[in-house]
């Protein structure tokens, strides 16, 4: 499930006047996936439109530069929509739980490609060491590569990047199934 250069206008702001995300594409998941309760709780967090073709929890995004482009703007992107993406999975990861699903793991995967290079940064997220205990987003450079100047670069490049996204399916699925779990058990108990 994926979608390309939709603006993520349903989620809730990082922080106050900062413009909501929208990554050159994102992949997620199916919204049908999520129990209905799970969906209509955590909407601001893990629905990035009304649209139901919109692919819900999106945790691998793309942000790509023209040749004109800069790097440092590419990594501000990325580390804005993969805080919104990695914010989704801990609020799917903590529903209804003790916590908010925090583990010290990313779950989240930004990529950026600008003049011939993909690289690729993992997500995760801590807690500020302040009074009000806010998370903070952390972005990890994990490897680039040149996938233009030859078959082997182009290769390894794309093969980081299908290992990654394929990570990012496997974390996204286990906060998906957490937070269902918990909404079956709560159905089955209220019957």
């Amino acid at each position: 499930y994926s979608c390309c250069n939709k603006p993520f206008k349903n989620l809730k702001l990082l922080a106050p006047g900062i413009v909501c995300g929208t990554p050159d594409l994102c992949h997620g998941s199916d919204p049908k996936n999520a129990d209905p309760a799970v969906r209509k709780d955590l909407a601001d967090m893990i629905l990035p439109s009304n649209n139901e073709l919109m692919p819900m929890a999106s945790n691998f995004l793309l942000e790509v530069k023209s040749g004109k482009g800069k790097s440092d703007v590419a990594e501000l992107q990325a580390l804005h929509t993969g805080a919104l993406g990695e914010r989704g999975i801990l609020a799917l990861r903590g529903w209804r739980r003790e916590g908010l699903g925090l583990d010290n793991k990313a779950h989240t995967i930004t990529v950026t490609y600008l003049k011939g290079t993909l690289s690729c940064y993992s997500i995760h997220a801590g807690r500020k060491k302040t009074n009000n205990n806010e998370l903070e987003f952390y972005m990890k450079k994990i490897n680039s590569e040149s996938i233009t100047g030859n078959a082997g670069g182009f290769r390894r490049g794309v093969s980081m990047y299908r290992n990654l996204r394929d990570f990012a399916d496997e974390q996204r699925l286990e906060a998906i199934t957490m937070a269902n779990e918990v909404a079956y058990r709560t159905e089955d108990a209220e019957e």
